[in-house]
């Protein structure tokens, strides 16, 4: 039997590593809104108009209520959005301020009145995404308006992510419980460390899925994650803690970052 030449070998090694690669877990980035159509009376509204539309960006979307009264928007980036509801012979229903979180997707129920389609009935949807109806999971989240206006010297985001509920930083304390604690980011003779990590609800930093736009960052050894997002471009950091979707694996909990996506300015 010939033997194997290495560059055969060096191939072979090179198509099961990408296989490898290719196989971790995505974070999710984008989230979704849907709701349900109902007129004055509390029947379902099958046929009517829904458009939305980002605050952000400017970017519009429309659909049709099915039969059940029910819309959908799905693969949102997370942002603040506009969402108005018409038909023939009813007032226009809009919702305005309405913040949706990454991964946190939205329940956002709509309301026909009889009237002219010119007439407008419109509601502040400001603060609703501090109460989440639509999951079980146990999130926290720094948005836009934070990171872009919380005092931090470094401009490190597992500093933002330290501000989630249950995030405790790598350094906390005297005692060894991660290498990066003493070692990996450690710098003596300034007596300053640069976060690579966090401890999310009593987990080892290690033991956490850290990724940026989807991507997983940290390195193969000690599950470290280096620094290198700008916190200009950073548009939300965010903690899952508990009861993660799939799309969450490679750890106990994950902490992401989702970047900006531009604006209509």
């Amino acid at each position: 039997m010939q033997a194997l030449g290495g560059d055969f070998i060096v191939k072979r090694l090179g198509i099961f590593f990408l296989c490898l690669v290719t196989a971790l877990p995505q974070v999710e980035t984008t989230t979704s809104i849907t709701g349900n159509v109902v007129d004055q009376l509390g029947a379902v509204f099958a046929g009517a108009t829904v458009k939305l539309s980002n605050q952000n960006t400017g970017a519009v979307r429309a659909t049709t209520t099915n039969n059940e009264g029910v819309y959908s928007f799905q693969s949102l980036p997370g942002g603040t959005y506009t969402i108005s509801v018409s038909a023939k012979g009813f007032k226009t229903t809009t919702i305005t301020d309405r913040t949706v979180e990454t991964a946190q997707p939205a329940h956002v129920d709509l309301k026909l009145e009889i009237g002219s389609t010119s007439e407008q009935v419109t509601v502040s949807g400001a603060g609703a995404e501090l109460v989440n109806t639509a999951s079980a999971e146990v999130t926290g989240s720094v948005t836009r308006e934070l990171v872009e206006n919380i005092p931090l010297g470094r401009g490190n985001f597992f500093d933002l992510l330290q501000l989630t509920p249950g995030a405790v930083p790598q350094n906390f304390g005297s005692t060894n419980v991660s290498f990066a604690q003493q070692w990996l980011n450690f710098v003596q003779a300034g007596n300053t460390f640069q976060a690579s990590g966090a401890f999310i609800s009593g987990n080892r930093d290690s033991g956490s899925n850290i990724s940026v736009d989807g991507s997983n960052v940290q390195i193969p050894v000690y599950g470290q994650a280096t620094q290198l997002q700008a916190r200009a471009s950073v548009q939300e950091v965010r903690v899952e803690s508990a009861n993660m979707r799939p799309e969450f694996g490679n750890g106990v909990a994950a902490g992401y970052v989702n970047t900006k996506s531009g604006s209509k300015s």
